[in-house]
């Protein structure tokens, strides 16, 4: 959650925050040649890899 909230916000924070079930985050960077791009960058919480739910979140992802 941390690297990912550091990747996507561009910020650090000092507290962890556990992510709980599934966050998304948005981030836009320019690629050579002007080239504009959004990734959206999924943080699943340690709790679910494993779990019942984890196919329902990643299905279709690439």
């Amino acid at each position: 959650t941390s690297l990912v909230t550091c990747f996507a916000q561009e910020t650090f924070g000092k507290q962890y925050k556990q992510t709980m079930g599934l966050d998304f985050f948005l981030r836009r960077i320019t690629l050579p040649g002007s080239l504009n791009v959004t990734l959206q960058v999924w943080d699943i919480g340690g709790q679910t890899i494993g779990g019942k739910m984890l196919d329902k979140y990643i299905y279709g992802a690439q």
